[in-house]
């Protein structure tokens, strides 16, 4: 039997497949083009990769989209992100301390003792420690976004870069590169100073190490080495450290499994979901309803502040 996990993220989408021992079977990462079309999507790919005549026992679910990806998928549980994130973490660094998880918009830091959470800071307004950034800014400056870290270890002087607003940090690094700093120096000083802003906005409790780094970002070995600088200790990447969160709904899943699985199947990549909105004119709130259709009928609804049009 296999045990499916989904973490919907604003950037970014992730699966996971896990068995009944928790290996890992498999993960798949993609961008969020949209709720529906990305998990569609990620479930027809899926279900060309895993193995054949594969069940599945149940599905957990977790992120910012978590609620109507529930209803996609037919997920069995839905966990809050902290909790998915520590719980995949802990799978492969078990005696990890603080958990440093950058994201497209938002990140996060995980404070654990003896495999407890303990507490965690969340940053989802600013987005001056987020990683959307670093990808707005290579676009910016034509390069790709998987060269970035490895154009910055090249670095041969330290610049200072205006970090506390994306706004400014943009227009600090371009007018840098203007006045002929080499691209490498101004790359280094983006990564360094993304970092400073994300530690000095979340990481007010200072905890003893092991240190984990994850999520996407985490690939950006510029990140790390600034994370590690800054920190003055070493930070371990995990395996499939941009999966975690789909990893710890996957185990999570399996840990609470129920008798009859809720799970669609991955032939739900074929079903036909549609979203429909529209403004309810029951009194002066005037509430935006957001509705998942399959079929001509409504499986879910949000929205509503009294409440009465969700489900």
């Amino acid at each position: 039997m296999h045990y499916l996990g989904v973490d919907v993220g604003s950037v970014s989408v992730k699966f996971a497949l896990i068995d009944g021992q928790k290996n890992v079977i498999n993960t798949l990462y993609m961008r969020n083009h949209g709720v529906i079309p990305t998990v569609k999507k990620g479930m027809a790919e899926f279900r060309e990769q895993i193995p054949n005549g594969a069940q599945v026992g149940a599905v957990g679910v977790t992120g910012s989209g978590a609620g109507f990806s529930k209803v996609l998928v037919g997920a069995d549980l839905h966990k809050t992100e902290i909790l998915a994130h520590a719980i995949g973490t802990l799978h492969f660094v078990p005696e990890v301390n603080v958990i440093f998880e950058i994201g497209g918009e938002d990140s996060k830091v995980i404070f654990l003792r003896n495999g407890i959470i303990t507490g965690f800071e969340m940053n989802r307004i600013c987005s001056g420690g987020a990683g959307a950034f670093l990808d707005s800014l290579a676009g910016r400056l034509d390069i790709p976004i998987d060269d970035v870290g490895k154009l910055a270890l090249q670095r041969q002087n330290e610049v200072n870069i205006a970090s506390r607003c994306t706004v400014f940090a943009t227009t600090d690094a371009v007018h840098k590169l203007n006045s002929g700093y080499k691209l490498e120096d101004v790359l280094m000083g983006v990564c360094s100073g993304l970092v400073r802003n994300y530690l000095a906005m979340l990481y007010r409790k200072v905890s003893p190490p092991p240190y984990t780094f994850q999520g996407a970002t985490s690939k950006n070995v510029a990140l790390k080495h600034a994370l590690e600088q800054q920190l003055g200790a070493e930070v371990i990447v995990p395996p499939h450290a941009e999966s975690l969160g789909a990893i710890g709904a996957a185990i999570l899943a399996l840990d609470n499994r129920p008798a009859q699985t809720q799970f669609k199947g991955f032939e739900l990549a074929d079903f036909d979901y549609r979203i429909r909105s529209f403004i309810c004119q029951d009194c002066e709130n005037h509430c935006e309803i957001t509705q998942i259709m399959q079929s001509g009928e409504a499986i879910a609804s949000n929205g509503s502040r009294c409440g009465k049009l969700n489900f």
